[in-house]
C-alpha cells in the first residue's frame, strides 16, 4: 500500500478572492493561512493531550479544568495585548 502524501507547498496561481480589490486578497490570504495554523495547533495540542493522558502523566480532561492563577493570568494578558499591537499596528497607529 502505498503512502498518500498532501504537497505542502502549493503551486500556481494565488487565489483571487475579489477581482480588483488586492488590500482585500492579502487579508483573506492572510486569514486563510492563519486558520490553518490554528487548524494544525489544535491538532498537535489535542494529540499532545491524548498522548500524556495515554501515558499516565497528565490525567484526562486535565487540560480543560485548569484554572491559572493570578500571576499567569496577567503575563497571558500582557503577551496577548503585544501579540494584537503586532499584528494590528496599522489600526493602532491610525487612531493615535
Amino acid at each position: 500500500m502505498s503512502e498518500v502524501r498532501i504537497p505542502r507547498v502549493a503551486h500556481g496561481e494565488r487565489t483571487v478572492f475579489s477581482p480588483g480589490g488586492e488590500e482585500v486578497n492579502q487579508l483573506l490570504a492572510a486569514v486563510t493561512a492563519l486558520t490553518a495554523e490554528v487548524a494544525v495547533l489544535r491538532q498537535r495540542i489535542k494529540a499532545l493531550e491524548a498522548l500524556a493522558a495515554k501515558a499516565g502523566t497528565l490525567p484526562d480532561g486535565a487540560v480543560d479544568r485548569y484554572e491559572p492563577g493570578v500571576a499567569e493570568r496577567e503575563e497571558q494578558a500582557a503577551w496577548h495585548e503585544k501579540l494584537l499591537r503586532r499584528v494590528f499596528y496599522r489600526y493602532i497607529e491610525r487612531e493615535s
